[in-house]
């Protein structure tokens, strides 16, 4: 599937409608080699950041825990401790689940780009190989001079 210049720009919006100057100034270039790297870095830190966004608010559901059960122990009530406690279980678990939609759905259209990009490299290095000349003959086929120096028919 032959890969257009414009089939390139539109993968790249589609996961970064505002580009960044680099980014910009690689695709007027057309050095899809290097938008190719900056995409690579972009699909590994989203994947990290699924992995990521889901921890640091475990993190804090876990501290915001202790200091309810802390209020708890210092002779708090057990009805409005629990009550804290679910609420910050749902948040947690509603910003999990949002952090992790926005993250597959961010990394969905990365993977889109990425496709387009590697088509795009292959074509770019497809064209830049150099056609030979002339054709290679095979290695017996070399015309070969008589020993001594002279040329037949002398």
């Amino acid at each position: 599937m032959p890969v257009s210049h414009d089939m390139v720009v539109e993968a790249v919006k589609a996961y970064n409608p505002s580009l960044s100057y680099r980014e910009r100034q690689l695709l007027d270039q057309r050095d899809y080699p290097g938008l190719l790297e900056l995409l690579n870095r972009s699909v590994r830190d989203a994947k990290w950041m699924i992995v990521a966004w889901p921890v640091v608010a475990l993190i804090q559901v876990v501290l915001h825990g202790y200091n309810i059960m802390g209020g708890l122990a210092d002779g708090g009530d057990l009805a409005r401790a629990l009550r804290s406690a679910v609420i910050l279980l749902a948040a947690w678990f509603l910003l999990g689940m949002g952090a992790a939609w926005v993250g597959v759905t961010r990394l969905a259209s990365l993977e889109r780009a990425k496709f387009v990009l590697e088509l795009a490299v292959e074509q770019a290095a497809a064209r830049a190989t150099p056609e030979p000349l002339e054709p290679f003959a095979p290695a017996g086929a070399a015309a070969t001079r008589p020993s001594g120096g002279r040329n037949p028919g002398q």
